[in-house]
This record gives C-alpha cells, structure tokens and sequence, in this order.
C-alpha cells in the first residue's frame, strides 16, 4: 500500500510584531528555517528514501532486535547515491552554511523530561510523573496547576487548556517539528516540546527532525515526514532527479491570526472594540475625551433639557432616538484598525489568487476530460465503422452466367427492335387423281395457288378433269 506524504507548511510572520512576547520566541530558538519557502518534492523519491532508511537499518541488525530502538543513520543510498543525513547537513539545511549551525546547544532540561515521558518511569513512577506535569502547567496551562490534566492525567492534554502562547508553539510542533493530523490533544512528548519553546529553553531541531525520520520509517499507518527537506539532501548528494516539470510545490501556511484564543489580538476576525457610552454619561465621556472645551448645546423652545427628559417624553409605544454626537475615536485605536485590515487583506489575497488558480485549472481539467471524451467518442465509432467495413465479404462474379444472361437480353432486344417480313401466299393447286374401273381422273384446280391433286384407281379407265 502506498503511504502518504505530509508536506512542509510556511510559517507567515508578518502579524508576530504584534505579539511582542512570541516575536521575541520565534526568533530566539532561529524559527526563521519555518517562515522559508520549504521548496519542492518528488513522491518517488520520498518513497525510495524511506524505503532504502529501513531496508539498510534492518539489513544491518540481528532480527531480534528493534529497529526502532536503535539509533537513527546518517546514511542512506538513494538510486546508488549516499545521501547525508547527519545531524550537521540538517543543522545546515534549517539554518544555512554560516556559523549559525554550529552554535552550542544546553539541552539537558530537555533531554531530562523527554526521557521521563518517553520511559516506563512516567507511568510507574509518581513522583517523576507529578514533577514533570506541574513543571507543564506552569508554562503551558492556560489554568496553571488547576488544569484538568495535572490531577487527572489520563485523560491527557487537550488543546482547549492551553494558553495562547502555547498554542503557538503547538502549531508549528504538530507541523514543522513533529506533525501529526491530531490537532485537538498533544501527546506528553510533543507538550514537552511546547513547553521548551515557551520557556525560552534551548532545543534541537536537527535531532528531532532526524528522530522522527527514523521514526516513521518503521510505522506503516503513518505518513512520511519532511519530503521537501529530503529531496534537497538528496540533491546535495548528486541523485538524479528526473520529471522536474512534475515536481511538486507545497502552498500550506501556518498564521498565527488564525488561532482562537482571546489574548490573540493578531486575529483578523477581531475588530476594533469600541466601547460607546449610552445614556447621559455619553456627554460627559465626549467632553472629556476633547478636553475642557465643553460640547456646545442646541437649545430650542421646544426641546428638551436633556436626553432623559426626552426619554421620559416620548412615548411608551416608540424608543427613544437619542442626540446625534460625534463620536471621537483616539488615534491609537484607528491605527490598530488599519493594522488589522492590512493583516486581513495580507492573508486574504494569497488565498484569493490560490482559489482563482485553481478554479482555472479544475475548468481547464473539466474542458480537456470533455474533448478527450468526444475525441475518444468519434475514435470510436470510426474503429467499428472500419472494422464492419473489412469484415464485410467481397462480392463474387460469375462471368458465365453473366455472359449468358447478356446474351439473352441482347436476343431480346434484336428481336423486339427488328421488323416483321410479310410474304406473299401461293395459290394453291389441287389435283385429284382417281382410277375406276381402269380409268384415271385428273382435276386441276387452283385455289390461291395451292394445288391439290387425288390420285385414286378405279375399274375404268382413268379420267382427267
């Protein structure tokens, strides 16, 4: 079966100025690798990747033992090409070929707490396990120790309990760090992440990355991790990428102004709150707001004195429509409208021009599938026009029978266009010979020209007439 591929998702940093505290965050852990256009990808190469990881790492262990358990490579072969993947190239991989990448790392709290959750110490160990979840709720717990999971553990941690700045960090964990399709709970490894990253702790992205590469290498109902990251090492490692022009780029963005936490004033749906004063203090609050110049009344013989005698006037039927007064909006406040209508309007047209684009190539898609459609249509029906065509029989002349038959109808025609001759009729003669007693008579007689002669003997002697 084939498994899928999660794809990298760009961090957009243009609204974090305005949370000062996860500004400074992001950029203290050099989170800038996230905000960078991930690049490209190939699926046949991710699978080979993975595919090689695990055929090597087996290949080179007694069969008794773990893959999982043992420690991550640092290479693999990838259509007959050594690919690095050591902890250094990914350390230059996420933060370049400057000195960046060879900064000293103090992960020892870190490495503490991971091994407490990741061990049998977690679960069997009390002590142990009540430190480590106290040590979570105060950073992450959006009720500190009175969160539902510090008492009752097993129910886990669910993201509805955290704080806004450690819904943050779970974002761009469960996406960049170690993604996973759970959104809703965070695993007691992953809170340790989040936690690091909110206590301003040091950690290291290169061996998370590369222990979750190792990782699901060996779990078949998972998807396959950081395949942008693994085509550039693959690349910078000489295997040939072949089919450029169908590599794929991953469009996902992770926003921090899509968070719904109500400390998250980097929210789009959030608009100015505007708090306007009804009543009779909406006078005095907009003296006060221009200073000492009182605002100038309209007096009138018939109105009122002020806006609750007009209330207690007008009818029981009808509200009562109070003065128009101008509002006075400070500065600060416009400001910040702006700056939210310019991050809503920033995260609106990428979105709109990724919508257009791709309703162009489904129509696109739609129109070609049609005219394959027809095109195969007309194809079709002009292969078995073809064939009934060939399978028909040729026809068979006899030359024969046609020879006879030609014959026959050219006698008959000779014989209806010839004329019919008329001869002329002989009279007959008629001759009558007879004999009587010795004697022989003869008549001639003509009778239109026929003759006719009797010859007959009697006694006598003949007779002639």
């Amino acid at each position: 079966m084939v498994r899928l591929i999660t794809e990298e998702r760009r961090v957009l940093t243009g609204s974090l100025h305005t949370i000062p505290n996860i500004h400074r965050l992001f950029q203290l852990h050099k989170c800038d690798w996230m905000a960078r256009d991930p690049g490209t990808y190939r699926e046949e190469i991710v699978w080979e990747f993975y595919a090689s990881y695990a055929a090597t790492l087996q290949g080179s262990i007694d069969k008794r033992s773990k893959p999982i358990a043992q420690d991550p490579f640092t290479s693999t072969m990838v259509r007959g090409f050594p690919v690095d993947i050591s902890h250094t190239t990914i350390s230059r991989f996420l933060y370049g070929p400057g000195p960046d990448h060879t900064w000293p790392l103090n992960t020892a709290k870190i490495d503490y707490r991971w091994d407490v959750v990741m061990s049998k110490a977690f679960t069997r160990n009390a002590e142990q396990r009540e430190a480590v979840i106290l040590w979570l709720a105060k950073y992450i717990a959006a009720d500190g120790e009175h969160a539902e999971w510090v008492t009752a553990s097993r129910l886990g941690i669910r993201k509805a309990t955290l704080n806004f700045m450690a819904k943050f960090f779970w974002l761009l964990v469960r996406n960049r760090v170690s993604p996973t399709k759970v959104d809703n709970e965070l695993t007691w490894d992953r809170a340790v992440m989040v936690e690091t990253l909110v206590a301003g702790l040091e950690i290291d992205f290169a061996r998370m990355l590369l222990a979750d590469i190792h990782e699901k290498a060996f779990k078949t109902s998972t998807t396959y991790l950081f395949p942008c990251l693994i085509l550039q090492l693959c690349r910078d490692s000489g295997v040939p990428i072949w089919h450029c022009d169908r590599l794929i780029h991953p469009m996902g963005t992770l926003d921090v102004g899509l968070i719904r936490d109500e400390a998250n004033m980097a929210a789009p749906r959030r608009g100015p709150q505007i708090d306007v004063p009804l009543g009779s203090d909406l006078v005095d609050v907009v003296e006060l707001m221009q200073g000492d110049e009182p605002a100038p009344p309209a007096h009138t013989d018939n109105a009122p004195a002020s806006f609750s005698q007009a209330a207690s006037q007008a009818p029981s039927s009808s509200r009562a429509t109070p003065p128009s007064v101008d509002n006075v909006i400070p500065l600060v406040r416009v400001q910040k409208l702006e700056a939210q209508m310019e991050t809503l309007m920033h995260h609106i047209k990428p979105w709109m021009q990724k919508l257009i684009v791709e309703s162009e190539e489904r129509v696109e898609k739609r129109m070609e599938a049609k005219t394959d459609q027809k095109v195969q249509a007309v194809h079709k029906r002009l292969d078995a026009f073809e064939l009934r065509v060939l399978e028909r029989p040729a026809p068979t002349i006899d030359m024969s029978s046609f020879r006879t038959e030609l014959a026959s109808i050219r006698a008959d025609v000779d014989a209806i266009l010839a004329t019919p001759a008329v001869e002329p009729q002989a009279t007959p003669v008629r001759i009558d010979v007879s004999t009587t007693e010795g004697a022989v008579r003869v008549t001639d007689s003509t009778t239109d020209g026929v003759v006719l002669v009797d010859a007959g003997t009697t006694k006598g002697d003949p007779s002639v007439d």
